[in-house]
């Protein structure tokens, strides 16, 4: 084997781990978001009965009021490529989760506040 090739051949290997890692993050993190969605976001009456729907879709969490109208901005809860959570476009970081408590506090109280409840 050429050194060319090894060189070439340790470059793949540590890029296809690399790889690996971002996917098992994100992963985790979508794990998350799911839980948090049937588990707090789905059967929530303060949800509905203030009239907000809710929907999970691909790696996002979309909240809005039905009456608000077409215009309105929506409560969005999203896993980033490298499974870092976004809500409503700015990072928490990276999901861990040992965080997983700390952060579904921190979510809710924004849903909360956002929506005035």
């Amino acid at each position: 084997m050429s050194e060319i090739d090894r060189i070439h051949a340790e470059r793949e290997a540590a890029r296809i781990e690399k790889e690996r890692q971002r996917r098992e993050r994100f992963e985790v993190a979508m794990d998350f978001l799911g839980e948090m969605f049937e588990r707090d976001v789905k059967p929530s009456n303060a949800l509905a009965q203030n009239g907000i729907e809710a929907q999970l879709k691909d790696n996002l969490i979309l909240l809005h009021r039905r009456d608000a109208g077409i215009y309105a901005d929506a409560f969005q809860i999203a896993v980033g490529p490298e499974g870092e959570i976004d809500l409503c476009g700015r990072s928490l970081g990276q999901y861990k989760p040992d965080d997983k408590v700390m952060l579904r506090c921190v979510i809710i109280t924004e849903m909360l506040t956002y929506f005035d409840l």
